[in-house]
C-alpha cells in the first residue's frame, strides 16, 4: 500500500470520527479512544514498520550481513543508525500523542462553570476548556483587569498545576443541563458497563508494564554502551533516548495506583496541605490521574466569594440570589442553613456588613456610591462541590463509610 493511500485512509477515518454523534457523551472526552485511538495506533505501527524495514533492508551488503552474522550482532554493529531512527520515531509519536492527550480528571470538568483557587489566594472563575498543555477559563462576559485592559479568558498551563489549591465545581452554580450531564457521568462510574471495566483493566495493565519497559530500554542502552565503550555518540545520546522514551510512554499510558484503584467510587477522607494547615475533606473518589484526584460531593465551610457584576455569576446561583438596584443590594438565602454576609469589596472599594441571613430570608443593603464593575460579595456558610485536588498538595489518607447517596448533589 502506498504512502498516499495510507494518508487518504487516515484522513477518511478522522472525518468519520469528527462527524460522528455520540449520544450522552462529550466528544472531546472520546479523543484517543475508539476510532481516533485506532488511527493513532495505525500511524505508530506504520512508522515503526517503515523504519525497521529501512534499517534492516538498506543496501545489499546489509542484508548479507544480517544473514551471516544474525540480527542481534547486526543491530549491535549498527547501533548508531538505530539510535537515530529510534529518536526520530519516538519524537514523532510522542509529539502526536502529547498533542491529543488530556488529563482525565480535568476532562470530567470540561464545559462546566468552575472556580480555580490558587495557593496564593488568587481566584478565577468561568467555563472550563481543557487542552493537552493547560486549561482555559472562558468568562461569560468580558472583564477589565487591574490595568484596565479587557479580559475574555484566563489561561493556566500544566506546569502551574502544582501551584493550584483546587478546582471547584460548585453544585449551586450548575444549570439543569449540567446537573443531568453530571448525573449520567456519575452513574457510569458507579455502575460501569463491561466495556468500561475492560477498558480500565487494559489501561491498568499497560501502566503496570510501564516501569518494566523503561527499565528494559535503559538496559538496552547500557548494553550498547558496553559493546562500544569508546563511542562518544552513545554517551551523548543516552540521556536523550531515555528522556524521549519516558515521554512517549507517559503519554501513551495513564497513571496507575493500586491503592486508589481499590477505592474508586468509595467514600474517602482527603488531607489537603494548605499553608501550615492540614485540612481534611470527606467525599467520593471518582477518578485520579498523574496530576489530580477527583472528589465528589465535598462539603466546604468558610468564606467564599461571588462576583456581583462580572459575568453575572452571582445571578446564576440557585442557593443565593443577589440583585443590584441602583445603590441597593438585595441578598436572598434560599437554603435552610443560615449564612453571614461579611463584606463587599472591589479594587478600590470596601464595605463591611457582617449580617446574618436565615434560611429563606432576604436583606437589603445600602451601597453608597453604587457598586464597581469588579465588586465581589463575601459570604460565610456551607457549600457543596466536586473538587480536583493537585496530588502535590492533597492525598487520600483514609477510607470512610459509604453513604446511601454517595456522589449525589444533596
Amino acid at each position: 500500500m502506498t504512502g498516499g493511500r495510507i494518508v487518504h485512509k487516515l484522513r477518511g477515518a478522522a472525518r468519520k470520527v469528527k462527524g460522528r454523534v455520540f449520544e450522552g457523551e462529550d466528544v472531546d472526552s472520546l479523543k484517543m479512544t475508539g476510532w481516533s485511538g485506532r488511527c493513532a495506533r495505525r500511524v505508530l505501527v506504520t512508522l515503526v514498520f517503515v523504519g525497521v524495514s529501512i534499517a534492516l533492508a538498506g543496501e545489499p551488503r546489509h542484508s548479507l550481513a544480517v544473514q551471516e552474522a544474525g540480527i542481534g550482532e547486526f543491530l549491535t554493529r549498527n547501533v548508531f543508525a538505530l539510535t537515530i531512527l529510534f529518536i526520530f520515531l519516538v519524537a514523532i509519536v510522542g509529539t502526536f500523542l502529547k498533542s491529543r492527550s488530556k488529563d482525565k480528571c480535568l476532562r470530567d470538568f470540561q464545559g462546566y462553570d468552575v472556580t480555580i483557587e490558587a495557593g496564593d489566594g488568587m481566584e478565577a472563575w468561568g467555563e472550563l476548556r481543557v487542552y493537552s498543555n493547560g486549561i482555559e477559563l472562558e468568562y461569560r462576559q468580558p472583564r477589565r483587569g487591574a490595568d484596565g485592559n479587557p479580559e475574555t479568558t484566563f489561561i493556566f498551563y500544566d506546569k502551574q498545576y502544582n501551584d493550584l489549591r483546587r478546582v471547584c465545581r460548585y453544585s449551586d452554580q450548575l444549570s439543569q443541563e449540567d446537573v443531568a450531564r453530571r448525573e449520567r457521568d456519575v452513574r457510569r462510574t458507579a455502575n460501569p458497563s463491561i466495556f468500561r471495566r475492560m477498558n480500565r483493566w487494559l489501561r491498568n495493565v499497560a501502566n503496570t508494564f510501564r516501569d518494566a519497559l523503561l527499565e528494559a530500554i535503559g538496559a538496552a542502552v547500557a548494553q550498547s554502551k558496553s559493546a562500544h565503550p569508546t563511542s562518544a555518540v552513545m554517551g551523548t545520546q543516552d540521556s536523550r533516548v531515555s528522556k524521549l522514551s519516558q515521554s512517549l510512554i507517559s503519554y501513551a499510558a495513564r497513571a496507575y495506583d493500586p491503592v486508589l484503584e481499590k477505592h474508586i467510587f468509595d467514600s474517602v477522607l482527603v488531607e489537603e496541605a494548605y499553608g501550615e494547615q492540614l485540612v481534611r475533606h470527606r467525599g467520593v473518589l471518582k477518578e485520579y490521574s498523574r496530576s489530580f484526584i477527583e472528589i465528589l460531593d465535598v462539603e466546604l465551610r468558610g468564606a467564599f466569594k461571588l462576583p456581583l457584576r462580572a459575568g453575572g455569576r452571582a445571578g446564576m446561583n440557585r442557593d443565593y440570589q443577589m440583585k443590584v438596584e441602583g445603590e441597593t443590594l438585595r441578598v436572598s438565602n434560599r437554603k435552610r442553613e443560615p449564612i453571614v454576609v461579611k463584606e463587599v469589596i472591589a479594587s478600590d472599594f470596601k464595605k463591611e456588613i457582617n449580617r446574618k441571613v436565615e434560611g429563606g430570608e432576604s436583606i437589603s443593603l445600602d451601597i453608597d456610591g453604587g457598586l464597581p464593575e469588579d465588586a465581589v460579595i463575601i459570604l460565610e456558610g456551607k457549600r457543596r462541590a466536586d473538587i480536583l485536588f493537585p496530588r502535590a498538595r492533597a492525598w487520600v489518607r483514609y477510607g470512610s463509610t459509604r453513604e446511601q447517596y454517595a456522589g449525589t448533589l444533596r
